[in-house]
């Protein structure tokens, strides 16, 4: 796809806020990636690996919030999903 996307929206706003968002999105790629298949055997091996890949998740949500606030716009991630 040629044009802008949403990260060239979140930059011409704040190039921090940007930056922490990919950072956020390649972190939680990175852990899910990084969990063995099948994923029903690695909740049960792999816990650690798991919870990695939660906790990645939870904090690209968290910036994901930053991230529309900075836009202006409203946005709640329940805690407890």
């Amino acid at each position: 796809m040629d044009g802008a996307g949403f990260d060239d929206l979140v930059k011409a706003k704040s190039s921090t806020q940007n930056t922490a968002m990919i950072a956020k999105l390649d972190a939680a790629t990175t852990n899910i990636n990084a969990i063995p298949k099948p994923f029903d055997q690695a909740i049960l091996t792999s816990k650690t690996t798991v919870q990695a890949a939660i906790k990645s998740l939870r904090e690209q949500s968290d910036q994901l919030v930053l991230v529309a606030k900075e836009l202006g716009i409203s946005l709640n991630v329940p805690e407890n999903n």
